[in-house]
């Protein structure tokens, strides 16, 4: 079966991907992951696919359909659609976007070390003013900084 035809048959939802239990991923032929959907707990119950995990070549799978009860985990539930899904479909995105590279500017090592130290000398300033208007100098700070400037 298609992906969409999967999807529709068993009722996947693939408006959200995610992970962990339930969500369901297989590699497609190019060896790129897919997502196939989330599939609910309640398709542990579902003849086709009791039947789909039959037929998979792990000898030490159990067999549900002979044992005529439901998947026993949502691993098996994943092993029955893959073995439903032909392969085809959509890759998944990738998980992290592409980040476009800026070329960096040329500058020499000696004009970088100067503008950090300006702007941090200009930050000093500029916290000192914040803190000087926010709290007076006391006479006595005055007297030390006339002082300091002589």
């Amino acid at each position: 079966m298609s992906l969409d035809d999967l999807a529709k048959a068993y009722g996947l939802d693939r408006s959200k991907q995610g992970t962990g239990e339930g969500h369901i991923y297989g590699r497609n032929a190019e060896g790129q992951d897919v997502y196939l959907g989330y599939a609910s707990s309640g398709l542990m119950s579902n003849q086709d696919l009791i039947s789909a995990h039959s037929k998979q070549a792990n000898p030490n799978e159990v067999d549900h359909l002979s044992a005529d009860e439901k998947l026993s985990s949502m691993g098996d539930l994943r092993g029955a659609l893959l073995t439903q899904w032909d392969g085809s479909g959509d890759s998944a995105p990738d998980s992290e976007p592409e980040i476009e590279r800026l070329p960096m500017k040329e500058a020499s090592p000696d004009s970088s070390i100067q503008q950090a130290r300006e702007r941090v000398a200009n930050f000093r300033k500029d916290t000192d003013k914040r803190i000087d208007s926010y709290y007076p100098l006391s006479q006595y700070e005055k007297a030390q900084k006339l002082m300091r400037s002589i």
